[in-house]
Formats: C-alpha cells, structure tokens, sequence
C-alpha cells in the first residue's frame, strides 16, 4: 500500500510538470512575446540625410560655407565665372562675387548612383529631366535650355551632377532669377519665351555644352579642356594645348565625338576645333545622318 500511495504521488506530480511545461512551449502562450519581438525587430524606414544643404550658402558670405568645409588652401582667379575662386582639400570650390557665392562646387563623400541621388545629397529635389549629353556621367540642368531648378527662391543658372571616379554637384547662381515664392521641389519648367537668346537657334547653347565638359575635366584633371569658344553658324573652339596633347589620338577623336552629339543641338552648321589657333578637327553633319567629327 504504500508503494502505491508513493507512485500515485509520483504520477500527480509529473502531470502537473507536465501542463506546465506545455504551457510554456505553446504558440499561444508564446504570442504576445513573439508579437513584441517581431515588432521591436522591424527596423523604421531609413531617410539619409544629405551630406550639405547646399541652398543654404548659395548667394551667402564665404564664411558660411567654410563651417562645413573648412578653410580655403588655395585662392586664384574663377575660371568658371566671375570673381575669386576658393579652393579647399577635398576638392570642392566656390566663387565668390561681390562677397556672395555665386557658385559652389561640391565633391560627394558617397558615390550616387544617379543624378537625382546626387541632388539628394545636397540637400536638392526635382522631377525635371537634366541634359545629358555623356550618358549618365553628366546630369545638366539649365535655365537657358529651359530645364531650371530651383535653389532656395531662385532659378540657378545652372545646375550639374557628375557621376564617375570623381563625384560632385555645382550650383551656379550667376544671374539668378527670382521664382516669386514658387516652391525648391517644384517641378515648374521655364517657358521657352524666357530663354536666353543664345540658345535661340537650337535647343542647347554652345556656351552651354562648353561649360558642361570644362566641368567635367576640371573635376578629373583639374583644368579645363575648352579655353574659349566663338559662337554662331559657324562656330570655333580653342582646347587647353597643355591638356588637348596629354590625350592620345583615340581620347582626342573620343571627345570630339562626344562634343559633335551635343553640338547638334545648338542649330550651327559646323565647328572648328582648334589648338593655337591651328585647325585639328571639325565637326559637320555626317552623310549618314547625324554628326560626326574629322580629325585633321
């Protein structure tokens, strides 16, 4: 009798270890604490700020902007626009008018892989389409070819995002217009009733595509290809001897070929392409439909 009172003992308490122990190891028993970690592991939706705002230095005092990049290492003449050109070591640049920026050049941390992730890191937004005469690579967009965007209040006289082994935007506010209140992230274009009269003959000025590639060469040789240019029907270029020489023949007919897709647009029949004055190459129209450029 009392082998048996201790195994019924011994029964009563395995089953009672028994329930619990399932009530531990159920779904249901383990829900809300499922539910809370599920909910803790879901991460919020990332925003990456931008690395400047660039709007907020445009047309300010130098000093501004030199909080974010430090002090200038090197001054010189502007060889985009007018005034004095500042430097700094991780190769952005400003100009600086009548003691405003009237253009800033900054160099990305991070590489983008589009244009519009190029204007997100500075802190700029559009849904209007840039210029983009190289692929990808260069992102142009421009009050003369009527496809501004907006900085601060402003129409920039131009804006360019360079994608590649260097990485950069430049807002250039020579000129700038007032939008008369009208949003940063519109996506308002300006009539083509209101572009410059350079561009009046073709969709694009050559003024236009020679800043586009000086910009494009002074963020990787850190000079510019195109020393001067006269405009017309007849048009003519003056590349930079010192850089036009570095380039073997492939580059050189490589760029020139570039520049004769762009200078399709400006409504000129042709362009000489000119070192020291001396014809090295031209660009026409092909006979084969498009434009092409010849060597000399």
């Amino acid at each position: 009798m009392v082998w048996l009172a201790v195994a019924i003992v011994a029964f009563m308490i395995w089953e009672v270890y028994s329930t619990l122990v399932n009530q531990r190891q159920s779904p249901e028993a383990q829900a809300p604490a499922s539910s809370m970690n599920a909910s803790s592991a879901i991460p919020a939706p990332a925003t990456i700020p931008p690395e400047i705002r660039i709007a907020d230095f445009m047309l300010q005092p130098r000093s501004k902007v030199e909080v974010v990049l430090g002090k200038a290492i090197r001054q010189g003449e502007c060889q985009d626009t007018t005034g004095q050109q500042y430097e700094y070591s991780d190769d952005s640049y400003l100009c600086v008018d009548h003691g405003r920026v009237i253009l800033l050049s900054y160099t990305l941390h991070a590489k983008p892989s589009t244009g519009n992730d190029a204007l997100d890191a500075v802190g700029l937004h559009t849904t209007i389409q840039p210029f983009a005469p190289y692929g990808r690579s260069l992102n142009v967009w421009s009050a003369e070819r009527g496809n501004p965007l907006i900085v601060g209040t402003r129409y920039a006289h131009q804006v360019t995002a360079i994608i590649g082994q260097v990485n950069s935007v430049q807002v250039d506010m020579t000129g700038a217009t007032e939008t008369h209140g009208t949003s940063k992230n519109s996506s308002e274009v300006i009539k083509p009733e209101e572009t410059t009269k350079e561009s009046a003959n073709g969709t694009v000025s050559l003024g236009q595509i020679v800043a586009a590639i000086n910009q494009g060469f002074m963020s990787q040789y850190g000079t510019k290809l195109i020393l001067d240019y006269k405009d017309g029907r007849f048009a003519a270029i003056e590349m930079n001897p010192k850089l036009w020489e570095r380039l073997t023949p492939l580059q050189q007919k490589a760029v020139g070929m570039n520049f004769a897709k762009s200078f399709s647009g400006t409504g000129g029949i042709n362009c000489h392409v000119q070192v020291y004055g001396v014809e090295v190459g031209l660009v026409s129209p092909s006979v084969f439909g498009g434009w092409q450029y010849e060597p000399e």
